[in-house]
């Protein structure tokens, strides 16, 4: 198998010779599982296949029907990754072996491998675009799953390929416009994540009902959208579902509230702007909470400055208590470093003195078989210790943006 490998025309005719002699070798797996199919297909040797596939139907020339079981059973074989020949040949965009195998047996199911990759998600996942489309002309019923629950159209989706998505569309995979990964998104919801506007309009044109589909979290592709301040795919989504704008997610959220939390300083959606989340918070508020201030927002005329949260806080609220706070965590700054002073240098110079004659005891505090002197070193210790890390962590968390 080893020399079967090396590239060359003239193997050809050994391969040939070989198989005759031992026949055996034909559907011999290596250590990995692999058949020579399998090698053949993955460097491209269209030939070699050719032959493969002829000296599999040898022996079951006068019958017909099993011929056919013949080369399925030979394409059919897979290795220890659960790969068959299709899946090295696509790999690898072997296009002319794909054409061969795929047409030599169109009904054969090709299955998902040990990574759940079906030949078909595999060549929408790299952008092999003619190997795509032989799979669809030959194959009578391509499967087009892969891992993690998405399917092709999640991978031309991610990839924004726009010429791809069009083709799957067209296809019987165009029906995959429902299906769900495992977050609960559709093609849509990852390619308006991705802000690839393109392929939106190109998913909205085939299924409009994805738009006001909700992911695990109760997210539509609009909050997705707005939550990463795609703005282009925002207009895209608005305009050819508006009512999406109304939905909200599991905490309440609307289309608003995650164009704030992004710092999208064009978002217009006026009607929303004073609506509530489950918190009781209008956008404004939610934006008071983070800290963050959008001068273009918060004196927007539609704006309701007035509004209240299900605790009883204002805007004008929720900023003198950031300010009550901040002044606060100085003060106690303040005290911690001097705590931490005093009971360093008390631990330094220690009450009593220490021992100056000469002796076991020289250097030692005079009070040191005193009990209360004892439980003076350890609270002295432990005062020092609390508060050296007050102190730290006032540092650490000054250096955390109030939003990540």
């Amino acid at each position: 198998m080893s020399t079967f490998k090396k590239q060359s025309s003239s193997l050809e005719h050994f391969v040939t010779d070989i198989l005759e002699m031992s026949p055996g070798l034909l559907l011999k797996a290596n250590t990995k599982g692999e058949t020579l199919l399998h090698i053949a297909g993955r460097h491209g040797h269209v030939d070699i296949v050719k032959d493969l596939i002829a000296e599999c139907k040898k022996p079951h020339q006068n019958d017909p029907e099993k011929v056919i079981e013949a080369a399925r059973l030979m394409l059919g074989m897979t290795n220890e990754a659960k790969d068959k020949a299709l899946h090295e040949a696509v790999r690898y965009n072997r296009v002319e072996v794909v054409k061969m195998v795929t047409k030599e047996d169109p009904s054969l199911p090709y299955d998902a491998n040990n990574a759940g990759e079906t030949p078909l998600y595999l060549a929408a996942e790299r952008g092999y675009k003619d190997v795509m489309q032989d799979i669809f002309l030959t194959c009578k019923s391509p499967a087009g799953h892969g891992p993690m629950g998405r399917t092709a159209l999640h991978a031309v989706a991610f990839r924004n390929d726009t010429e791809m998505t069009k083709v799957l569309l067209d296809s019987s995979i165009g029906t995959q416009t429902s299906k769900v990964d495992q977050q609960g998104w559709r093609p849509l919801h990852l390619a308006a994540h991705l802000g690839y506007y393109d392929v939106v309009k190109e998913l909205l044109k085939a299924d409009k009902s994805a738009a006001y589909k909700a992911d695990n979290e109760g997210k539509i592709p609009l909050h997705l959208a707005a939550g990463k301040g795609r703005l282009h795919t925002m207009q895209e989504l608005i305009m050819s579902c508006p009512s999406s704008c109304e939905l909200v997610d599991d905490r309440g959220w609307n289309v608003f509230h995650f164009a704030l939390h992004s710092e999208s300083r064009r978002a217009k959606l006026g009607n929303l702007v004073n609506e509530k989340n489950d918190d009781g918070n209008t956008p404004l508020l939610e934006h008071a909470v983070s800290g963050s201030f959008i001068q273009s927002f918060v004196c927007h005329p539609k704006v309701d400055r007035l509004a209240f949260n299900h605790h009883n806080c204002s805007v004008e609220d929720i900023y003198e208590l950031e300010q009550y706070v901040n002044k606060n965590k100085e003060a106690h700054l303040v005290v911690a470093a001097l705590i931490a002073t005093v009971t360093f240098t008390t631990g330094i110079t220690v009450p009593g003195g220490y021992i100056n004659e000469i002796g076991s005891d020289q250097g030692a505090a005079v009070l040191t078989k005193s009990s209360d002197f004892q439980a003076f070193v350890i609270f002295d210790s432990l005062a020092m210790i609390l508060s050296t890390s007050a102190i730290f962590i006032h540092i650490y968390l000054s250096l955390i943006p109030d939003k990540i």
